[in-house]
Formats: C-alpha cells, sequence, structure tokens
C-alpha cells in the first residue's frame, strides 16, 4: 500500500527527476560517440585533433559515473526492501547510508556534465578549426 505522508511526493518527485536526467546523462554519453563514429568527415577531424582518446575517455567515464551511481542506488534499495519490507533481518547500515546521502547524487551529476562539457566544447573547437581551414585545392 503506498505511503500517504506528504513528504513522500517530494521523494517521489526527485526520483523522478533523478531518473530523468540519468537517462538524458547517458543517453549523451552514447549518442555524442556514436554520432562522432557515423560522421566520417566529424570522426576524421577528431581522429586528427589529437584530443580523440581524452573525449572517448571522457564519455566512456561520464556513462560509467551514472550507470556505477545507479547501481549503488539500486543494490541500497534492495537491500532495504528486503529487510524491512518483506521483514528478512536488519538492513545494512551502508544501504541506511547510501539512502541518505544526496550529495552522491550530487558528485555524480557533476562529474557527468563537467566530462560531457569538455567532450562538447573540445568537438565544437575541431568543428571550428575545420571550418577555419582552406579547402585543399
Amino acid at each position: 500500500m503506498p505511503s500517504t505522508k506528504p513528504e513522500d511526493h517530494y521523494y517521489q518527485e526527485y526520483s523522478e527527476y533523478a531518473k530523468n536526467v540519468r537517462i538524458w546523462f547517458v543517453a549523451y554519453g552514447v549518442g555524442g560517440p556514436a554520432l562522432i563514429l557515423t560522421q566520417p568527415s566529424l570522426y576524421n577531424s577528431v581522429l586528427a585533433s589529437g584530443h580523440a582518446r581524452g573525449i572517448a575517455l571522457a564519455f566512456l567515464i561520464g556513462v560509467l559515473v551514472q550507470i556505477l551511481t545507479a547501481l549503488l542506488y539500486k543494490a541500497a534499495a534492495w537491500n532495504l526492501h528486503y529487510s524491512q519490507e518483506r521483514g528478512q533481518g536488519q538492513p545494512a547500515p551502508w544501504a541506511k547510508r547510501v539512502e541518505r546521502w544526496y550529495w552522491i547524487d550530487v558528485m555524480a551529476d557533476i562529474i557527468a556534465l563537467a566530462l560531457f562539457l569538455y567532450c562538447t566544447i573540445c568537438i565544437f573547437h575541431i568543428l571550428r578549426l575545420r571550418l577555419q581551414m582552406p579547402a585543399a585545392a
């Protein structure tokens, strides 16, 4: 039976926003490299720039941070559900802490945002330089 406490509404709303932000970050972190890999001229420009490895690592780490954070919260939520709602023992202290620590979510989002901004700025810089280059005769 769903809780009717007023504060539960705010947590449900927060949970939806957190889920949507995570989905957007993962989509951007996967879509960015997919766009680069499927556009030969963009791919060649990124490769020739010398920044391809850094861009690829930043996209990968940004996605991994979001996935690992989701897995951590999933494990904590399962532990709390299993122990409290199913009456199967006491919840693990780490799970209680994870559920209370908002800073984990904030740090994961800041890290992913910073990494994806780095990638985006690098790619725009590479494209700007490519547009400024004279066409080969």
